[in-house]
């Protein structure tokens, strides 16, 4: 399996460094959400709030509301950007609070004497920058960027290669991570049987960017085949990860061969984990 683009060389800044720009571009994207929870039409999975990657902007990039205002984040020019049609409106990151954001995009896409953009309803993870202002490290940014590139190329390249119908591509604003979800088959009671092929730039299990193959169901028991890149989690949740620790030891010069090479061995063991589950009881 090949990513559909070329790979962008990555470097792993310091932890806490790539830690830090994580967390304050979490929050740098709620208005992003807030603006397509309040202005595109309601999806009953909520993907209406979700995001893609635009490799031509390098951004993630909400849809586009009827008027034809959409915005993006940029990791590496630091700035909210909102587009209609050849108009195009910045904000820098750099010293900004969120309060700050969160005017700026609702006054481009609301009414006047509409109630502002608001915070989301579900939990973040705290961060000084809900005090203050945004101060991440720009090649920390930048790098989180070049991941988000990576794994969109990688997570397509699986979908052009594999049969299973698949979901788009998508960013999921509370979590953060980038996403696809194929539709393997479904189990004697009709329910979908799912692969999840994603990366995380990082959470509680684990801190720094990983990439992730996952089923569901899950089923602790059933047969879990050896993957000869990556391993297997299954304290709680269940599939296969490929650390950053893990990725710079096994990649070499070769990163997105590495990359490649865990996506289809993870796919594989995943999919015989899934062959291997129990039948559903009534």
């Amino acid at each position: 399996m090949k990513p559909v683009r070329p790979w962008e060389e990555l470097s792993l800044p310091p932890s806490a460094t790539l830690i830090d720009a994580r967390l304050q571009l979490h929050h740098a994207l709620q208005p992003l959400a807030a603006f397509a929870g309040r202005c595109l039409t309601p999806k009953p999975d909520d993907s209406h709030r979700s995001l893609s990657w635009d490799p031509a902007v390098r951004a993630l990039i909400t849809e586009a509301a009827e008027s034809g205002l959409r915005f993006e984040l940029s990791f590496e020019d630091l700035e909210l950007r909102a587009r209609n049609g050849a108009k195009l409106s910045q904000h820098k990151l750099a010293g900004a609070t969120l309060a700050e954001l969160y005017s700026w995009a609702g006054d481009l896409a609301l009414d006047a004497g509409t109630d502002p953009l608001s915070p989301p309803e579900y939990d973040l993870p705290d961060h000084e920058i809900l005090r203050g202002s945004f101060s991440a490290d720009a090649l920390a940014c930048a790098e989180l960027g070049w991941w988000m590139q990576n794994a969109d190329a990688l997570i397509r390249g699986a979908v052009e290669q594999r049969p299973w119908p698949a979901s788009e591509v998508r960013c999921w604003p509370h979590h953060f991570d980038l996403a696809v979800l194929f539709t393997v088959d479904r189990d004697a009671k009709g329910n979908d049987r799912t692969i999840g092929v994603g990366l995380s730039p990082g959470d509680d299990m684990h801190t720094l960017p990983y990439l992730y193959v996952a089923p569901w169901p899950r089923d602790h028991e059933a047969h879990r085949p050896e993957v000869s890149i990556g391993a297997w989690l299954s304290d709680g949740w269940l599939g296969v990860t490929l650390t950053s620790e893990d990725f710079s030891a096994a990649a070499g010069d070769d990163q997105a061969g590495t990359a490649a090479r865990f996506v289809d061995g993870a796919l594989d063991a995943v999919h015989q984990n899934l062959l291997a589950q129990a039948v559903p009881k009534d």
